[in-house]
This record gives structure tokens, sequence and C-alpha cells, in this order.
């Protein structure tokens, strides 16, 4: 009896911890096995060379690389604030309309189903996208379709970066 009073007492002692510290969900990126407080030197350790590097809108660096998801072939990116924080994760994949059409509503459908409805819905002749801002990230999805191609964009941004 004395046993189950500890336990019960050590449960409700890291119960309460945990919402006195606040303790958060943190949302995970699909397409990418790094957390928001990656290093540049994790991402170049995870995922090898890069295929470009440049500057990041965000003033640090930014890097892609050749990245499957969902057994599609396409880019992900990482971008890096000037002091060099994570901002943001995209995975971007280019194909027919068709295809391109048929990966935008898988990703959307499993984001809805995890987030539900989109807070923000943007749908013309050529460009569509939804958007969710949760607790941590904003996440966007974008999907461009023209003449020469289509294209779409799954984004993963930092909350602490993100202007809505």
């Amino acid at each position: 009896m004395k046993k189950i009073q500890w336990v019960s007492l050590a449960l409700c002692l890291a119960l309460m911890a945990g919402l006195l510290t606040g303790c958060k969900k943190t949302t995970q990126i699909p397409f990418s096995d790094l957390s928001w407080d990656a290093t540049e030197e994790d991402v170049l350790a995870a995922e090898g060379t890069p295929k470009e590097t440049y500057d990041s809108v965000y003033g640090g660096n930014a890097y892609s690389f050749d990245k499957t998801f969902l057994n599609y072939e396409g880019t992900i990116k990482y971008m890096f604030t000037d002091d060099g924080k994570l901002a943001s994760v995209a995975w971007a994949y280019t194909n027919d309309a068709d295809m391109v059409k048929r990966v935008y509503n898988i990703i959307d459908e499993r984001e809805v189903k995890a987030n539900g409805k989109s807070e923000y819905s943007n749908t013309n002749d050529t460009a569509y996208g939804n958007v969710w801002y949760l607790d941590d990230v904003d996440v966007v999805i974008t999907r461009l379709d023209l003449e020469s191609g289509s294209a779409l964009q799954y984004a993963y941004i930092n909350n602490n970066y993100s202007k809505k």
C-alpha cells in the first residue's frame, strides 16, 4: 500500500512540475528528423553536402538538399537567421500539374487530419494554398500551376520568425 502511495505522489509531482514549467508540445517537421534547435552543423551532418547554399531571407545561410518525402523526389531547404537559429524548413516538389496536384492533396489531407481545417486558404486559377497557425510553427502548403510547369512547397516556419 505504501508503494502505491509513493508512486501516486511521484506521478502527481511530475504532472504538477510539467504544468508549472509550461511544458509545451513541439511540432515535428514531417520531412526532416531535425528539431528547431538544430544548428547549421547538425543540418550538414544529417543531410550531407548541400546541393546549393545561399543567403536566407532571415539573414543567415540557407541550404538545400535532394530529399525524398512520401516516395516523391524533391528538395528540402533549411533557412537560418543571422544568429544561427533555424527559422524555416521547407520541402519543394516539381512535376506536371496532375502529379503536383496529387502530392499537394496528399499533404493537405495529412495536415487537415492532424490540425483541422486550414485557417487561411487561397485558390485561384494558378495558385493554391493553405496555412495552419500552430502553437510553435506555421505550416504553409502552396501550389503553383503554370504553363511552364507546376510546383509545390510545404513549409514549416518557426513562430519566432514568421509573420502572419
